[in-house]
């Protein structure tokens, strides 16, 4: 028996919301900057097992890939997560303390933003394709980035949406997070690459 569009929908909301507890967790049990990749990770491979007809993910499925994922994942951190966080840093601080270096500093702003959007990229593709090493995992981000326009485009839109929604029903975010953006992103993927729904 088909499942009505109301049930699925309440269903996936219960998912995002169950997901986005176990993202801010997992950010705690990393050090809130050594977990943001990991949790990030572990929420994209949920989010696909989901997707790919799984009708319940336990917590010790989510603590291993976590777990699996937290040394490899924690690259992206390294070397691109942590130097945009300090671009950002000096920039607000070189502003805030009107220095005379506030308008050159502006120029960090767009290696910060291409810096968390290839990190972005690495997140969701680490979670579909087990790289190599990094040079393959940038590959695979550079390949989401160029070549996949149309979900790269619904993931800004969305973003900017959880965005606009912060500010006028913050609520909303409270309770879902960015989980959006990443159902987003791993759900075009999933619809348009049969590799992504290999159920792992």
């Amino acid at each position: 028996m088909q499942e009505s569009a109301l049930i699925i929908f309440c269903n996936w909301v219960s998912r995002l919301f169950f997901l986005h507890v176990a993202f801010i967790v997992g950010l705690f049990m990393g050090g809130i900057i050594g977990g943001i990749a990991p949790s990030s990770v572990m929420v994209c491979t949920m989010l696909r097992r989901y997707l790919n007809g799984a009708g319940h993910i336990s917590i010790k499925a989510m603590f291993d890939c976590y777990m699996n994922e937290f040394i490899r994942s924690n690259l992206i951190t390294l070397y691109f997560i942590v130097p945009a966080l300090l671009c950002l840093c000096g920039v607000f601080w070189a502003i805030e303390h009107d220095s005379f270096f506030s308008v050159c500093s502006l120029v960090l702003l767009p290696y910060a933003a291409l810096s968390l959007i290839i990190s972005y990229c690495c997140i969701v593709m680490f979670s579909i394709y087990d790289a190599a090493d990094m040079k393959a995992v940038l590959a695979n981000a550079l390949y989401l980035l160029i070549s996949q326009k149309m979900t790269m485009f619904m993931t800004a839109l969305c973003f900017t949406t959880i965005l606009i929604l912060l500010v006028v029903m913050p609520i909303v975010v409270v309770f879902f997070g960015i989980m959006p953006v990443f159902f987003t992103s791993v759900g075009l993927m999933w619809r348009n690459h049969l590799e992504c729904r290999v159920l792992n």
